[in-house]
C-alpha cells in the first residue's frame, strides 16, 4: 500500500496545514492530517501557491501533531517535507 503523498491544505478561518491525510475512522467526513504541521508564516511575496513547490526560506511551520480537518477543506497541492522546529532542516533560513 502506497502511502499518501504530502499536501498543503487551507482549512476554515485560514489555517493552512501539511500533511499526509487519512480518512479519520472515528468522525465521519474529517481528514486525519497525520503527521500535520500548521504553517506559522508563509514567507510569500505573491500568495500562498508560491509554497507549491515547496517551502521558502521565510517560511516557518509549528511542530508536528495529529490534525483533523473537514473533507471539504480547500486543497493545493503536493509539497516536499516543511523545515520547522524538530526537523533536520530548522535552521534553513532563520536569522540570528
Amino acid at each position: 500500500m502506497m502511502e499518501p503523498r504530502v499536501r498543503l491544505y487551507v482549512l476554515d478561518r485560514g489555517f493552512v496545514v501539511i500533511g499526509r491525510a487519512e480518512l479519520d475512522p472515528e468522525l465521519a467526513f474529517h481528514w486525519l492530517l497525520k503527521p500535520g504541521r500548521t504553517v506559522r508564516r508563509w514567507g510569500t511575496t505573491k500568495g500562498l501557491a508560491e509554497l507549491r513547490n515547496g517551502p521558502l526560506r521565510a517560511s516557518r511551520a509549528w511542530p508536528k501533531a495529529v490534525i483533523s480537518a473537514p473533507l471539504g477543506c480547500r486543497l493545493l497541492g503536493r509539497l516536499p517535507p516543511f523545515p520547522g522546529r524538530g526537523s533536520p532542516d530548522a535552521s534553513r533560513g532563520r536569522r540570528r
